[in-house]
């Protein structure tokens, strides 16, 4: 007695719900493995990047902060280094008025002394007029060393500041350069952490189509299942 047309119908309905819901299964964990396989690599890959961009640019900055501070120091030491040549010039030139005018004064009394000896009285006359435009002489040199010391003072001290002004200045820089460099590693510990989230995302994408793989083929199961026992209450109906 050969197979029954309705046994062949229920044999090719349950191997096609089966079949079907096998080759859906495969293909869908095949896709779900592959996307999570996919999604680990790439944050591997990006958190690798990540790191080394975030890396290079906090070392860059490290760098230049120390670049900044070295020429900071440079700038002080430059500063302080004309302040003292201009006090050590300045002395100089005081050092210099003082033995004019003392040797002024000495060749002022032995031309006294000189006239005095001669029998020349130098409180009238010509000798008091020659005396008197000494004496003025000696009052515009030293005005003069005066005004021409006063001026390179001047002068030193305002290069003085502007090094210490620009020795401020990369202070400030590099300090800069250290918050760039602390930010770069920030940032870099940011996107690090936004791409394990996108990682973790596909990862559970990946898991919830698995499920649905495993809910498909239970279905599937459940459909073959369901055309045996509908075959078998259709050959054996209740009495």
């Amino acid at each position: 007695m050969g197979v029954s047309a309705a046994t062949w119908a229920t044999i090719i309905t349950a191997t096609t719900a089966l079949v079907g819901g096998g080759i859906s299964y495969y293909s869908s964990t095949s896709a779900a493995n592959s996307s999570a396989q996919f999604a680990t690599l790439n944050a591997q890959a990006g958190l690798q990047q990540t790191q080394a961009q975030g890396r290079a640019q906090a070392l860059q900055s490290q760098i230049q902060s120390a670049q900044a501070t070295s020429a900071q120091n440079a700038a002080n030491a430059n500063a302080t280094m004309i302040r003292d040549q201009t006090e050590a010039e300045s002395r100089i030139a005081q050092e210099n008025i003082r033995r004019s005018r003392e040797a002024f004064r000495a060749n002022m009394a032995r031309q006294r002394a000189a006239g005095a000896g001669s029998g020349v009285v130098d409180t009238t006359g010509s000798p008091l007029d020659l005396l008197a435009a000494a004496s003025e002489e000696q009052s515009l040199y030293e005005n003069e060393q005066r005004w021409a010391d006063e001026n390179n003072r001047t002068k030193g001290f305002r290069m003085a500041a502007a090094e210490k002004l620009g020795g401020r200045v990369q202070g400030l820089n590099a300090s800069l350069y250290q918050i760039n460099a602390s930010g770069a590693l920030i940032d870099s510990r940011m996107k690090g952490s936004q791409i394990s989230l996108d990682k973790f995302s596909a990862l559970s994408s990946a898991g919830a189509a698995k499920t649905g793989a495993y809910a498909g083929l239970a279905t599937s199961i459940g459909a073959a299942g369901a055309s045996v026992s509908d075959y078998y209450r259709y050959r054996n109906p209740p009495r």
